[in-house]
């Protein structure tokens, strides 16, 4: 019998409509790598990027009392497509706290690099991964939405965007969950809650999901093994 390994676990970000839309501030900015137009990104450069910041969120957030599970790619993802549409004082703190290298102009070419790598595990048909990014705004905010901010998470997030009544903030959450639940094949079920739609101002819902399944490397011998404890710490078990 054969083992697998599933994962699935999403991100959700409510942000106020602020950065992303037409009436945006200039100021002072970081002073990123300056690259030719003709510079060919990598995904290597984001997994560097994605992996320094790993570490340093998890110095942040670590606890000795709790087993924790994230995924900072879910994180730098979506919060790389917020900073697409920053500018100003914005882009330059999201581009200190993420540790990107680039301006919003151009960081997003990071992330497609890294999307076409990841579609090509998919297309060797070995392992299941499905990779998928959503943003979902209030309808008071189409109007204001810059057009080339849609087409540049569409091109390099591969995101959909949608836009949804936020004044009914059940059935916005429920498209939502809804949405994440069919990408992570059942596993991940109310993401967002009703209370945290209504909260948000007429704000903005950023998502990013991952599913993966694959067979491992190295299967166990299924009658070699069996029920025990699994300890959590010297300490503590569960069975």
């Amino acid at each position: 019998m054969p083992r697998y390994l599933a994962l699935s676990c999403a991100l959700i970000i409510l942000l106020l409509f602020s950065a992303c839309c037409a009436n945006r501030k200039e100021a002072s900015t970081v002073d990123y790598q300056s690259v030719p137009l003709d510079h060919e990104f990598t995904s290597s450069e984001l997994a560097e990027m994605n992996n320094s910041f790993a570490f340093k969120l998890w110095q942040e957030i670590d606890s000795k009392d709790q087993n924790m599970f994230l995924s900072p790619y879910s994180i730098t993802t979506a919060m790389g497509m917020a900073y697409t549409g920053a500018r100003g004082n914005t882009a330059n703190e999201m581009g200190q706290v993420m540790g990107y290298r680039y301006n919003p102009q151009q960081q997003h070419l990071l992330f497609q690099a890294s999307r076409n790598q990841l579609d090509e595990v998919q297309g060797r048909k070995k392992a299941q991964l499905h990779v998928a990014n959503a943003m979902f705004s209030s309808n008071r905010n189409k109007s204001r939405s810059v057009p080339e901010f849609s087409q540049i998470l569409q091109d390099s997030f591969l995101s959909e965007l949608k836009y949804l009544d936020f004044n009914k903030a059940k059935e916005t959450a429920d498209y939502i969950n809804n949405w994440v639940e069919e990408r992570t094949n059942n596993r991940i079920k109310d993401i967002v809650s009703e209370d945290q739609i209504a909260q948000s101002n007429d704000g903005l819902v950023l998502v990013n999901s991952i599913y993966f399944k694959s067979a491992w490397a190295s299967p166990f011998n299924e009658e070699a093994t069996g029920e025990d404890k699994f300890y959590t710490s010297s300490k503590r078990d569960v069975v």
